[in-house]
């Protein structure tokens, strides 16, 4: 059966869900909220939160500075999603 033309193709989908999961994740919003918001407001929140993180980790490389970096894993995993995050809504459609 032929795909729908306004259905999500295969290669969206992942990246559909990777910025459900960190607005839901990291910015702490209801799935429901993330679910029903438009493409460019879920695309703002996306780039607040990296900004955020952006500046934290800033702010505790300079607080760590001298010292050897210890990087929470948990922040780690943050800033891996986020990358995912922010490079696959460059070239997407949602």
């Amino acid at each position: 059966m032929a795909e729908s033309f306004f259905g999500l193709t295969p290669e969206i989908r992942p990246e559909l869900w990777t910025e459900y999961f960190f607005l839901v994740e990291y910015g702490n919003l209801p799935f429901e909220t993330v679910w029903k918001m438009p493409i460019y407001d879920r695309r703002w929140w996306v780039e607040k939160l990296i900004d955020k993180f952006e500046k934290q980790r800033e702010a505790q490389e300079q607080a760590n500075s001298g010292k050897k970096k210890q990087d929470p894993e948990t922040m780690k995993r943050a800033f891996d999603l986020m990358n995912k995050v922010q490079s696959s809504g460059s070239g997407g459609s949602t």
